[in-house]
């Protein structure tokens, strides 16, 4: 059976078998490894955004973890080709695949956080002109791939809808959706979660997690929940510095007996931040808790031991507590 039979053998037979088209070899060919070597970035108003900053990252999602201002963005831009680094190089490495067809950007895609749409367009419409631009140039063929990614993000049945009267949720399946045009082997997505319900978010963790067997997804998000859920490793960046990468089991095990927490008056905190490492404070049932770092026992001082979350652990890097 050819690559067009198979395909449209799939679509008609198989609708909600999404496991199938992720899976098959046919779609995604390699194994791909991203590796990025001593990247330098210096705006012109002199702001170092990034700062010498190596990281190589396997197939599956890596999460990227940061303040706004760390430097996120501008290692986001660069590894999508959309700005130049001052130094520094950044290698996809998949295996078995001859140099002839390491065109960087056929194997990219990626999700800003803000992405244009043309709202009188339809899905289908929009995605066959995205299509085109990436090199499906035969109808029959962009047509049937098309079908693939509307049925992986749950928009078949909403193919002929206008883009303006997409909700918020569906808006942000359609950017994966052209995103993942051409089954790429790197897959950059800023914020895909933010502003969505719970369901949304759940679609779309959904989704991401079946693809990721087969391709490089790095997810750059300030939901950390979302690392937890779906990151085997993470990494946290700030200053345009990378202070560590770990998985979220292991981060939260290095807090292990050393996360604190307590009730307080709101004017008291203060008094407790310059006393204590605070990494965080909360509301809970309208009463404010504060959550605080501390290699020794705080029992005697009214302190209740509490269970580390993976927060604590990027509040205790963002704020140099465990340096």
């Amino acid at each position: 059976m050819n690559e067009n039979a198979y395909r449209k053998t799939w679509i008609i037979n198989n609708k909600n078998r999404l496991n199938l088209v992720l899976k098959d070899k046919l779609l995604f060919k390699w194994s791909i490894m991203l590796s990025i070597t001593n990247l330098n970035k210096t705006y012109p108003n002199g702001v170092k955004a990034l700062k010498n900053l190596s990281l190589e990252i396997p197939k599956g999602i890596f999460g990227l973890l940061g303040p706004n201002g760390a430097g996120k963005s501008t290692l986001m831009r660069s590894l999508a080709d959309l700005q130049n680094a001052d130094s520094g190089t950044i290698t996809l490495k998949p295996e078995n695949l001859i140099p002839t067809e390491m065109d960087f950007k056929k194997q990219l895609g990626y999700l800003p956080q803000d992405f244009g749409l043309y709202p009188s367009s339809t899905a289908k419409e929009f995605l066959h002109y995205l299509a085109s631009l990436k090199g499906y140039t035969k109808k029959e063929n962009r047509e049937l791939h098309i079908n693939e990614l509307l049925l992986i993000t749950n928009l078949l049945d909403h193919q002929n809808k206008k883009l303006e009267e997409f909700s918020g949720g569906m808006k942000q399946r359609f950017g994966l959706a052209q995103a993942l045009i051409g089954w790429p082997n790197l897959l950059i997505l800023d914020e895909p979660t933010t502003g969505l319900d719970p369901e949304e978010r759940n679609r779309i963790h959904t989704i991401l997690h079946q693809i990721s067997s087969k391709t490089c997804v790095i997810l750059s998000t300030h939901i950390i929940n979302d690392v937890q859920n779906l990151c085997p490793l993470f990494g946290i960046i700030n200053n345009g510095k990378l202070l560590t990468v770990i998985s979220p089991e292991d981060a939260i095990k290095q807090l292990d007996n050393k996360i604190w927490i307590k009730n307080i008056q709101n004017k008291e905190k203060e008094g407790y931040i310059k006393k204590y490492q605070v990494l965080s404070n909360t509301l809970h049932f309208g009463s404010l808790y504060i959550r605080v770092y501390s290699d020794t026992p705080l029992n005697s001082e009214d302190f209740k031991s509490s269970q580390p979350q993976l927060e604590d652990f990027y509040f205790s890097y963002i704020k140099k507590y465990l340096f």
